[in-house]
């Protein structure tokens, strides 16, 4: 790695407020990486401001929050449950208002950042994303809508990550659509890491549309622990080749992972895989 090109990376991740400890966990994975696939490049990290003309906001009901390229431009977290403890932001804020918690599960405990080369760019580049966490006992009853709008009008990869902690006993449905506004080339590399405490349980609904010209690499792990639930309803319509993977890890016993995967082009290439810690776990996937 270049030493001018983790100087890029570190005076970029400063000036956009990050801590030390993130700064030098984007260092240390940059400076692992030994190989990446065609199409990802390790270079300057930019955190452009879209123009928000670009986002046309559905009106599907529920908690809706809509992040346009780097930025989150709206979100609807109700005043009783922020009083509650629950936090939606986008994953910088989260960062700097909630750092124990950020650096508690972050790329942590559900992905580890050293897994591949992939994993490594990831936290070197990561650019967007959304942090979701419901204290012990909250059960939302409206879904959680996130909108993630790709802005392809400028030459720019999306390294975006979700990141949903469920305490003991509670509960989230969140629903996920991704676009893409533009016509160039980038490389879209979207994490989704979600933990789940004793008795807690998590719907996660997804329906990603990216364009064509998007190089579509995703990630999604699970991390259950004991009489927790997570159920991943996921349709890819990509217009062009998509490339991931969809993992749990059973850790708790009597811990429940239920997998839908809609796959419109079937070029595809996504892996399935389950680990089974805990006793009594339960796993099912259904493939469209």
């Amino acid at each position: 790695m270049k030493e001018e090109v983790l100087e890029d990376i570190e005076m970029a991740a400063n000036d956009h407020g990050e801590s030390h400890w993130m700064v030098d966990r984007r260092l240390n994975a940059a400076k692992s990486i030994t190989s990446l696939p065609a199409g990802f490049e390790i270079d300057k990290l930019n955190f452009k401001r879209s123009n928000k003309d670009l986002a046309k906001i559905t009106d599907e009901p529920g908690i809706k929050v809509v992040q346009l390229g780097q930025k989150i431009i709206k979100n609807e977290l109700p005043d009783e449950l922020d009083d509650k403890g629950v936090v939606l932001t986008d994953i910088f804020t989260a960062l700097r208002e909630h750092p124990r918690l950020i650096q508690r599960y972050f790329m942590d405990k559900v992905i580890n950042y050293d897994e591949s080369n992939l994993t490594r760019y990831h936290l070197a580049m990561i650019n967007s994303g959304i942090f979701l966490y419901i204290p012990k006992g909250i059960k939302i009853d409206q879904p959680i809508v996130a909108q993630i709008i790709q802005d392809s009008t400028v030459k720019n990869p999306m390294v975006s990550h979700i990141l949903i902690v469920a305490e003991e006993d509670s509960q989230v449905t969140f629903k996920q659509t991704s676009i893409t506004v533009g016509d160039e080339s980038n490389i879209v590399q979207p994490f989704v890491e979600i933990l789940t405490r004793a008795k807690s349980i998590v719907h996660y609904q997804s329906k990603d549309k990216y364009a064509k010209n998007s190089q579509v690499f995703f990630d999604n792990q699970g991390f259950l622990n004991r009489e927790s639930q997570i159920d991943w309803d996921i349709s890819i319509q990509n217009e062009d080749k998509t490339v991931g993977k969809i993992v749990n890890n059973l850790f708790g016993s009597n811990s429940t992972a239920n997998v839908n995967l809609d796959s419109k082009n079937k070029n595809n290439e996504i892996d399935l895989s389950v680990k089974k810690h805990g006793k009594d776990v339960n796993y099912s996937e259904t493939i469209i």
